[in-house]
Parts: C-alpha cells; sequence; structure tokens
C-alpha cells in the first residue's frame, strides 16, 4: 500500500502541472488516478502570432499596425541637403583691378571724380543685400608718379559695419594695403549691383604736379553669408537615392514573395524657392547591379515653400512586386529645376540654412502571394523538462496529442522534429496539413494522435529542443496579414510504462 500510495501522489502532482498549462491537453479523473502504468505529460502549448514572424526586425521603424489591425512595412529614406544655398548662389573669390589718371585742380585737398567700385554679381545672379558671414577684403592703393608724401581715404557707403556705419580705408605712401574682415558686415551694392569707394586725397604742395596716376586692386576671399536677397536664374540640379529594403528575415525563408499595393511617396521640406521637379526613373535595384524599372514615363511635381515642415509632393503606385533575397533597394533618380521663372521671379530671400531636403518613403502592404516559404522556430522540450525517464524500466509506448489553430489566411504543413542538441540527433514526427482560415473564423483541427513506440518515446525524451516549421502556401492567392491572426498549437503526451523505480 505504501507503494501504491506514493505513486499516486507523484500522478496527482504531474496531473497538476499539466492542469497549470494554458490549454487542457488531457482529461484526468484525480480520483481515479492508480497505479496503472500511463499518465499525460504537457510538451508545447503557444502561439505563433505576427508578433513571431517578424520579431526580428525592428517594428518602431518597419512595421507599422493600422487602426484595423493591417500591417505594413514603412521604409524612409531621407535625402538631406538635396539642394543647398551653396547650389543656387555661389561666391567665388574675386580680383579686381582698377587705376587712372586725377588731374589735380587745387591742393592739398582733392577728391576723385571717378569712382573705384567691384561686383560680386555675375551672369547666374543679381545680389540687392546681404548679411556676411565671413570673408576678407583687401585692398591695394598706390600713387604711382612722384615719391611725395600723400594720405588717401577709400569710404564706401555699400559696405556697412556691425553698427551700420559705412567703412573707410586709410591709405598713404607708407601704408599703401588695407584688409578688412568682413564678418558681420552687411553689403548693399547699387542698383545696378556695383559696391563703390569714393576717394578723398590729401596732397602736400608740389610744385609742377598736375595730375596723379594710381593703381587699385581689391581681392575677396572666402566670402559667405548668413542671408541675402538676391535674383538668380533657373538652375537644374539632380540626385540619386537608394532607399533599402533588406528585409532580415531570419526565420522565414522563401525564394519569391510576391508584395502588392506598394507606394512610394515624396515629401520635401523647402526653404529656398519655388521649386519644380520630376521623376525620371523609379527602378528596384539588386545586389548584382541588376535593375528593374517601376515607371514607364516621367512623373513631374511642384515643391512649395515650406521650410519648418515636410510636405507631401507625390504618391507612385509600384507595381506587383516579386521579393527575394536578391533586392536590396529602391532607387529614384530625379530632375530638379531650383526657381523655375528665373529673375523674373523678383527678389528671393535666402539664408545659410536654405536648402531642400527630400524625403522618400516607401510603404509595403503586408498583401502578399506567398508559395512555399518556410517558417522555422525552435522551443524547449517541454517532456524533457518535467519528466524523468530515467525512473522508468520499461516504456511500453508514448502517445503524441496534436491540437491546433489557425487564424492566418493560408495553408500550413508542419514539422515537428525532437532534436537533442547534444548529439544533433533529431526524431520527426508526422503531422497533418493546417487549413488557412479563409472565412474570418479561425480553422480549428480535431486532436490527432500519434502513438510512439519504446525506442521513439526515448529518442523524443532526450530531446531538449524541439524543431517546429511550417511550409505557408497561399494557393496563388492575395492574402492580407493582420497582427490579430496567429497558430496556435497544443501537443502532449501520454506515457504508458510497465515497470518505475521510485
Amino acid at each position: 500500500m505504501k507503494f501504491s500510495k506514493t505513486l499516486t501522489t507523484l500522478c496527482i502532482a504531474l496531473a497538476l502541472c499539466c492542469s497549470a498549462c494554458k490549454d487542457k491537453l488531457f482529461d484526468f479523473d484525480l480520483n481515479n488516478i492508480a497505479a496503472n502504468g500511463e499518465w499525460g505529460i504537457p510538451v508545447f502549448n503557444g502561439d505563433i502570432s505576427v508578433d513571431n514572424l517578424f520579431q526580428h526586425l525592428d517594428s518602431t521603424n518597419i512595421i507599422h499596425i493600422g487602426s484595423d489591425g493591417s500591417l505594413k512595412f514603412i521604409f524612409e529614406h531621407n535625402m538631406e541637403n538635396a539642394v543647398l544655398l551653396k547650389d543656387v548662389v555661389k561666391f567665388e573669390d574675386q580680383h579686381f583691378d582698377t587705376s587712372g589718371v586725377e588731374s589735380v585742380t587745387h591742393l592739398p585737398d582733392f577728391d576723385f571724380t571717378q569712382i573705384i567700385q567691384f561686383s560680386l554679381n555675375n551672369e547666374d545672379f543679381l545680389l540687392k543685400s546681404c548679411h556676411v558671414k565671413s570673408g576678407l577684403l583687401t585692398l591695394n592703393f598706390n600713387v604711382n608718379n612722384g615719391s611725395f608724401a600723400y594720405t588717401a581715404d577709400l569710404t564706401s557707403n555699400q559696405i556697412l559695419d556691425a553698427n551700420d556705419n559705412p567703412v573707410t580705408l586709410h591709405f598713404s605712401n607708407t601704408q599703401q594695403q588695407q584688409v578688412i574682415n568682413l564678418s558681420e558686415y552687411s553689403i548693399w551694392p547699387t542698383f545696378s549691383g556695383d559696391i563703390q569707394f569714393y576717394t578723398h586725397m590729401v596732397i602736400p604742395s608740389v610744385t609742377g604736379l598736375e595730375q596723379v596716376s594710381y593703381d587699385c586692386h581689391i581681392s575677396l576671399q572666402n566670402f559667405d553669408i548668413h542671408n541675402a536677397v538676391c535674383q538668380f536664374k533657373a538652375i537644374s540640379h539632380e540626385f540619386d537615392a537608394k532607399n533599402k529594403l533588406s528585409f532580415d528575415f531570419d526565420r522565414l525563408q522563401f525564394n519569391n514573395l510576391q508584395l502588392n499595393n506598394a507606394v512610394a511617396s515624396v515629401y520635401a521640406r523647402n526653404s529656398i524657392c519655388t521649386i519644380d521637379g520630376s521623376i525620371d526613373q523609379l527602378y528596384l535595384f539588386g545586389r548584382n547591379g541588376a535593375y528593374s524599372p517601376l515607371i514607364q514615363s516621367v512623373l513631374n511635381f511642384s515643391i512649395p515653400i515650406s521650410p519648418n515642415q515636410y510636405t507631401h509632393i507625390l504618391d507612385v503606385n509600384i507595381p506587383t512586386i516579386n521579393y527575394n533575397s536578391n533586392i536590396d533597394s529602391l532607387g529614384i533618380h530625379s530632375l530638379l529645376n531650383v526657381n523655375p521663372n528665373g529673375f523674373s521671379a523678383g527678389d528671393i530671400s535666402l539664408s545659410e540654412n536654405s536648402k531642400l531636403d527630400l524625403k522618400l518613403k516607401t510603404e509595403f502592404p503586408v498583401n502578399v502571394s506567398i508559395n512555399n516559404a518556410v517558417y522555422t522556430d525552435t522551443v524547449d522540450n517541454g517532456l524533457y523538462q518535467q519528466f524523468d525517464f530515467n525512473t522508468v524500466q520499461s516504456i511500453e509506448e508514448l502517445t503524441i496529442r496534436m491540437a491546433y489553430t489557425n487564424a492566418f489566411p493560408f495553408d500550413l504543413i508542419p514539422s515537428i522534429k525532437f532534436l537533442n542538441s547534444s548529439t544533433g540527433q533529431t526524431f520527426p514526427v508526422e503531422m497533418v496539413e493546417f487549413h488557412g482560415c479563409y472565412n474570418g473564423i479561425p480553422y480549428q483541427q480535431e486532436p490527432v494522435y500519434h502513438v510512439i513506440n519504446n525506442s521513439g518515446a526515448q529518442e523524443i525524451n532526450n530531446a531538449d529542443k524541439i524543431i517546429v516549421s511550417f511550409k505557408l502556401n497561399t494557393q496563388g492567392n492575395t492574402v492580407e496579414i493582420k497582427d490579430s491572426q496567429f497558430i496556435r498549437l497544443n501537443m502532449g503526451a501520454k506515457v504508458k510504462y510497465s515497470n518505475i523505480n521510485l
């Protein structure tokens, strides 16, 4: 009786372990459990959900779930600085040489009637005003005829210092060069775009002096601005970009996955001016260098001023994509026409932060057609964890009971293998096909039983892992994947023995 009481206690404990699982695998009448040579043990209870399928993707940046539970893969590629201020207004180092001869009408003071001037403008733009960020202005002024002493003041009302005072440069026969750091100065060219210096000279009485011959060399280096008001011609600009599309499917393997209803959207943040653009190429780019075009004609768009936020510009419907591991990115080539009206657009205000940022967002609804894709996962063997077969001297048979519920809209052909990770040996268990959920109601399979003999039971028990894989097939149909979909698999074992050591 002592033996029977001890065994009954053990069986009850095991049964309670089973009842703690989420799904009841076997029904037991605890009052009838005795030393009759069999009991039930849970092996695996669990769900494989959409989250499981895509858990190795970065769900924060890639997977998005709509209000209806539908999934989208969203890839964003920011093309910052697609057009910068320097692409619109370019200030090259400049040098200007002026020489002249002035008649001396009276001494000691006299003013030049000719104005020394230079210009920052060219055929591409006309500067109306600017606040200078950096730049060195160097002037060399020299009187050529005679060795007499003189002083010369060159004053410009177009160059103002930080206090809005006109700049004045002092020269003499012993000081012929002056350098100004223009940082934080402002420049206000004349209507024609010139910067002028008015010249005043003081010359001591020199017998016989009738005229003064002079040279003036002006150079401007490393010129840059904080902001400016200007006019400029239309500028053509082009750019290429690639939006990385690589999916890191760690547990889902396939040769081809058909993606439907994808959309590529273009957004722009523009603080320059009105810009017209076009996309002449949109293509899939492969790792082997090949590409497949996705549009057949040029797509035109207009980019308004939107300095503080991105504005939606254009949507491009992408034809069905047959995705495979070779596809690397979505490529785009665009042509931009900056300030398409040119000088007739009038004055345009620009700053050092003026630029065009573009963003390419590609959305792939998980609206797919799948042919023989395989999902694989490895889980712990509950039988190995809960039951010690070393106490069993003779196992007559092991019954594996399996039940499943499939809420995915595609058929699944499962494969179960028990793995002994120390030896690498596997023991397969025959499975039935899981039918898909095609009418909105999860398909629930009646429990299936597999009877395994003594040697197979020992292999299963010695396995510490279970390799669960599913072959996915939509039977040529296009289906939508939602976050509420899952596969639920319940597996239990029932052991029949003849002798036990306690």
